[in-house]
């Protein structure tokens, strides 16, 4: 989730006369008014010292330093109340724990994953008890990369699934002669190619048009992006994680320069404690990756059912066009595999060097001036206060993040990536070839 200003939010909020939820948040809108009183006092002090100049000088300038201690003071006590409401991890009001259909982030080529995507987007969610997925990504990621391993990542069992039923019932069809076929020259049989391109295009079919239905949090959906309760969905992330199933983080070389995503991590973790959690780690990458090497696969097979030859001595004509087609794709297939790699050198050097003081906050890129000019808590000190209320220590979350996610990295790119399923799934059209071929000589030997 790309960060915003708490404080900021939640003044939006405190403007309303919706009630915040627990008593801590009137603690701290308490807080924020004794804060805001402050600065418009010092503002006061700061015109008459204009005005009144020689001997009165020295003593304006030292009331000034005791106003801006008393802002200093104030901006410290809010950072401990919010910190310390945030580690409860509670949902501050129903209204804002709610949840969506995963396909509803697919529509309009994902619109709901682009940065700069306008128009509310928030109707296509609903209220939930809890959340099945909770969707961790950074917005300076690649749109296009997101969205493709987001849909193989939940509509690709069903595709290539639908695929294979798709090329099997179409190698019965050609065996039993239910279908035509074409000649390729000496060759006394009907050759087919049903079952390849049969797969192929309910495949692509069902990773475009499959509805998953799993209930996922997406920030863009799920959180209102006007009013008081973008406010309070901002204050209850924590407890919006609590309430998570699992976490799926979206990880590119920005995720773990986003002050926002390594809080949502240190929440999950922390959640973990009690409640039995999965977390997966998929890198964005692997979209694109997957699709050029099925893509690859389906060029360099369909030669082998479609190119004619004659005689014995030409059969080697599919095979160099196979050859010929699978150059086409060749060098930008090992491009992606060879960039891939490379960010998974990436990937595991910036979970040893992750931390908390390191990553880019909105508040910090405005030096803690907020839009009308006042002073502004940091987001960077309230966070890493609940880190260390549930750690005890930054130095003990970011040993667990070298640890324990590191762990879980290993796993999910040895045993969930390049899995057996994933290889069948980007080698399908060798299969389905074979079923083509199958059906031709079947039809021959009868």
């Amino acid at each position: 989730m790309a960060g915003a200003n708490v404080l900021g939010k939640l003044h939006d909020a405190c403007e309303s006369s919706v009630p915040q939820g627990p008593q801590e948040l009137n603690a701290i809108e308490i807080g924020m008014d004794n804060s805001s009183s402050s600065m418009r006092h010092c503002d006061t002090t700061s015109s008459h010292c204009v005005d009144s100049v020689g001997s009165e000088t020295s003593e304006a300038e030292s009331d000034m330093m005791t106003e801006t201690d008393g802002i200093d003071l104030q901006i410290k006590k809010l950072t401990k109340y919010m910190a310390q409401s945030i580690a409860h991890m509670e949902v501050l009001s129903p209204e804002v724990l709610r949840v969506t259909s995963a396909y509803q982030a697919f529509q309009q080529c994902g619109a709901a994953l682009r940065p700069r995507q306008r128009g509310l987007l928030y109707q296509k969610s609903r209220k939930s008890h809890k959340i099945s997925t909770f969707w961790s990504h950074s917005w300076r990621g690649g749109h296009w990369k997101k969205l493709l391993t987001l849909v193989i990542f939940y509509n690709g069992t069903a595709a290539v699934s639908l695929g294979f039923l798709a090329g099997l019932v179409m190698m019965l069809l050609c065996s039993f002669e239910l279908l035509p076929g074409f000649e390729r020259q000496d060759y006394q049989l009907k050759w087919k190619c049903w079952s390849l391109c049969s797969g192929c295009i309910v495949t692509s079919l069902v990773m475009i048009f499959w509805r998953p239905q799993t209930e996922i949090f997406l920030d863009r959906i799920c959180i209102n992006q006007v009013g008081h309760l973008k406010a309070q969905a901002i204050f209850s992330l924590a407890g919006l994680l609590r309430k998570s199933d699992a976490l799926l983080i979206l990880w590119d070389p920005t995720w773990t320069e986003r002050l926002w995503c390594l809080f949502e991590l240190a929440a999950f973790l922390q959640s973990q404690k009690t409640q039995e959690k999965v977390l997966m780690i998929r890198p964005i990458f692997l979209g694109p990756v997957t699709m050029v090497l099925f893509l690859a696969h389906f060029a360099a097979m369909l030669p082998g059912v479609l190119v004619p030859h004659g005689s014995r001595g030409t059969v080697y004509t599919p095979l160099a066009a196979a050859h010929l087609f699978g150059l086409a794709v060749a060098y930008p297939c090992v491009s992606t595999l060879r960039k891939y790699f490379r960010n998974l050198d990436a990937m595991r050097q910036q979970l040893l060097s992750i931390s908390f003081d390191t990553a880019c906050c909105s508040c910090c890129d405005q030096d803690h001036v907020g839009p009308s000019g006042e002073a502004i808590p940091c987001d960077r000190k309230i966070l890493k206060e609940c880190v260390k209320i549930w750690f005890g220590s930054e130095q003990a979350f970011e040993d667990i993040i070298r640890s324990e996610v590191s762990e879980i990295l290993n796993r999910d790119l040895s045993e969930q990536v390049f899995s057996t399923p994933w290889i069948l799934g980007v080698a399908a059209p060798i299969m389905w070839l074979f079923m083509d071929l199958s059906s031709s000589f079947a039809s021959m030997s009868e």
